[in-house]
């Protein structure tokens, strides 16, 4: 029996087609104004594998789709400066794209749905239409975004996340609540703000390494690390021997406390990434301890 592994409920579980013995399998696939490089490739190899098991060992019948997304700002500019029309500029792309899957080996998909096709088009906008109406949408800077908090099951996501990044993989029935504060900010009318806030929060993390500039702090510093906490921006996305070796926050707060002049370690044993709530009393001393100082 194949398992697989399943990101929202974070376990492997047996897989089966939902209906008809017919795998239905999305990849997300190129935007196609230049040719794709070997990291986009990567992506398109790793399918393969899966459809293959899936087709070949599995017995199953696929129906995969791997979209080219042929227009959006790069592809219009990218057009404009050839001189050329958006449709014959990214053709070649597509084919350039398709050659080279060919010579990777890679089984063609069963659907190449291109998002300019007229039809494609007026699905797209339809289905817009249809979620703004039911409330399922929000708007900023004159693009649609899907409001997330609508979705069926979407405390589940967040308790998930949140057990695994903010508390260690330990969820008590008192930590309930805080599901509240992240699916209150996708309900609030000032979501998209807050979501904006967000992106450019984690631009700046991937962006500009602070840590560089820890030796320049001049204020009184108190760290308070939770020695359970193995926190990291990226881990879900990272390959499982680098993702083992992310987050080692005990390690990290030490080495914070001994670039930042003068600053405070306080290392709370049973806690993660939220000392404050997982070990109320014991944060709540060190901050008035350092405060009092």
């Amino acid at each position: 029996m194949l398992r697989l592994y399943n990101t929202l409920t974070r376990q492997e579980e047996p897989f089966a087609p939902s209906r008809d013995g017919v795998v239905r399998m999305y990849a997300c696939g190129p935007t196609v104004y230049a040719r794709a490089h070997i990291g986009n490739f990567r992506t398109y190899v790793c399918v393969d594998v899966l459809r293959r098991t899936l087709k070949h060992l599995c017995g199953y019948t696929m129906r995969e789709a791997i979209n080219y997304t042929d227009i959006d700002d790069k592809t219009i500019t990218g057009a404009q400066g050839a001189a050329m029309p958006l449709r014959e500029y990214t053709d070649q792309w597509i084919q350039a794209f398709r050659e080279d899957s060919e010579q990777l080996g890679i089984e063609a998909p069963e659907e190449t749905p291109r998002a300019t096709d007229e039809p494609n088009l007026r699905a797209m906008g339809e289905l817009i239409e249809s979620l703004g109406r039911h409330g399922h949408t929000y708007t900023r800077d004159g693009s649609t975004y899907f409001k997330i908090a609508t979705l069926p099951g979407y405390a589940a996501i967040i308790r998930a996340y949140e057990k695994e990044n903010y508390f260690a993989g330990v969820w008590k029935p008192e930590y309930e609540s805080l599901i509240a504060i992240p699916a209150g900010w996708t309900r609030h009318p000032d979501y998209a703000r807050v979501a904006w806030d967000a992106a450019l929060t984690t631009d700046m993390v991937f962006t500009q390494p602070v840590l560089y500039e820890f030796p320049l702090l001049r204020a009184p510093t108190l760290l308070i690390i939770g020695q359970r906490d193995r926190t990291a921006v990226g881990k879900a996305w990272a390959p499982d021997p680098a993702k083992a070796a992310l987050g080692d926050y005990p390690a990290l707060g030490r080495k914070a406390a001994r670039a930042i002049p003068g600053a405070r370690l306080v290392e709370v044993k049973d806690a993660g990434h939220l000392p404050q709530v997982e070990a109320f009393d014991e944060y709540i001393k060190a901050v008035l301890d350092f405060l009092g100082k």
